[in-house]
């Protein structure tokens, strides 16, 4: 969580939203946020609870893919294999549908024993009650221009990667697909995406600058 008590807002950075990004840039000098709390924190500290609320998101099924990675990754560092293997091996010894099934049924848990690191952004994740902007992960430059944070400065663009890929997994799980849906549906509803059939259009390279001036309006 960042906070900033001049400018009354707390930035909000659910698991696998490109929250380290967000946490970095609005916490740099330009911005002047403060660290506030875990990053994935989602409880409002006492005395902000009128404060505007800045939350990151993404489409939920390529933050499924996303989770399913940072999956195998704990399984490497858990069996202690080079770091450099390949993440096919990895698929070979956890596969996506083996994933997807156990997120289905709610048994994940992250590497703290954590099961609300897997949990959907608008059930689980945002506080109630306040308002919220929202920023999409896929339109950040956008998003972050309607909230008018004033700086310039250059925001790398992370975590894309795994847009062109969903149809790739999405054969392993094609026969528990209503049961995805039925799941991500609700975030899919709040933050105005679509599900995804094809790689997504607006796919960026890890590399990529994202180059805005924002002036603070709220």
């Amino acid at each position: 969580m960042v906070i900033h008590h001049g400018q009354r807002w707390i930035y909000i950075g659910p698991p696998k939203t490109g929250s380290t990004t967000l946490h970095h840039f609005l916490t740099s000098r330009a911005i002047g946020g403060l660290h506030s709390g875990a990053q994935h924190d989602n409880q409002l500290p006492p005395g902000c609870e009128l404060y505007w609320i800045i939350m990151t998101v993404r489409h939920p099924q390529t933050r499924l893919l996303s989770f399913y990675y940072h999956r195998l990754f704990e399984l490497r560092d858990h069996l202690k294999v080079l770091p450099r293997r390949r993440v096919k091996e990895l698929e070979g010894m956890y596969s996506f549908r083996q994933f997807v099934t156990e997120w289905i049924d709610g048994v994940l848990r992250d590497v703290h024993g954590d099961a609300g690191f897997y949990n959907n952004l608008c059930v689980d994740y945002e506080p109630s009650g306040v308002p919220i902007c929202w920023l999409r992960q896929e339109f950040l430059a956008a998003d972050l221009a309607r909230t008018g944070i004033a700086a310039v400065v250059d925001l790398p663009c992370l975590n894309y990667t795994t847009h062109d890929k969903w149809d790739v997994y999405a054969p392993q799980i094609d026969d528990i697909w209503p049961h995805v849906l039925s799941r991500i549906q609700p975030d899919l509803d709040r933050y105005g995406y679509e599900p995804l059939s094809l790689p997504v259009a607006n796919h960026r390279s890890h590399y990529e600058t994202i180059t805005a001036t924002f002036d603070f309006q709220w």
